[in-house]
Order: structure tokens, then sequence, then C-alpha cells
């Protein structure tokens, strides 16, 4: 013979222990959301310092050797000529980089993932704008000691 269960003498739910167990796992996950965006949030601040630190050394080692120079012309928008112990050194873009090259020859990248890249010649100095590939624009104006000769 069958027995018949009732629904409601059926002690197979949740009992109150169970049901603070759930909710305390419950929590203990939830609380680690916060950190997982801030760990995220710390990668990205380093990833985009160290583009920061590319640019800042590109700036100095232009700036240097500007200074340093004998004579320099802008060429075109992307490309700037610099002439230091008889030796023309040249910054322009070269795809997605901006490389310098030395007697026209070499290839040494100073700057990656550039979408754009212009110089142009103001007075007193030099006026140098570079894009990123994901739309960040830095700017620079340098002053060389000499070559503004009177036009």
């Amino acid at each position: 013979m069958k027995v018949k269960q009732s629904v409601w003498n059926n002690e197979c739910g949740f009992t109150l222990l169970e049901a603070i167990m759930t909710m305390v796992i419950s929590s203990l996950i939830l609380s680690f959301i916060p950190l997982m965006y801030l760990s995220y949030a710390a990668v990205e601040r380093s990833i985009s310092t160290e583009k920061d630190y590319e640019w800042n050394i590109f700036l100095i080692q232009f700036r240097r050797e500007l200074y340093s120079a004998e004579d320099w012309t802008v060429g075109s928008d992307e490309r700037i000529l610099i002439e230091k112990n008889d030796i023309p050194i040249s910054y322009e873009r070269y795809g997605r980089v901006v490389r310098r090259k030395v007697r026209d020859k070499g290839h040494e990248i100073v700057l990656q993932n550039v979408a754009g890249f212009s110089f142009r010649k103001e007075r007193p100095g030099i006026y140098m704008m570079v894009e990123f590939a994901d739309g960040t624009t830095k700017e620079a104006s340098l002053y060389p000691v000499f070559g503004w000769e009177d036009e």
C-alpha cells in the first residue's frame, strides 16, 4: 500500500541555519566586487602612466637635441629636420609610430601608437602636437636658443 505524504508535513525545506549560512556566503562573495573594481582601476592607471613615461622621455630627448643643434627647420606638418655637428637628424611620423633618422638612415622608434603628429613653427619656438591611438592628445611648446632669423 502506498503511503500518502502531505505537503504540509514535508520537512525537506530550508532551516533558519541554512538561510543564515546562505546569506553569509553571498555577502562574502559580494564584498569582493569593490576590491576587483579598485584593482582594475589601478591596473588601468599604471598602463596610462607608461604612455606618459614614453611621452616625457621623448620630450626630454627631443629638447636636448634641439637645444644642442646648430640649425633646425620644420619640413612639413609631420617632419622636423635638426642639424647637429653637420649631421642631419629628422623626426617624422611613419605609420603608427614616430621615428628618428640620422643621415636619412636608421629607424629609431621614439613614440608608438600614434594617430596624429604635427609640428608648427611658432615664434619664438616650435609647437608639437601628438594624438595617440586611444584619443589622448599631448602638446608641447619648445623654445630653442637660436633659429629665428628676421624674415
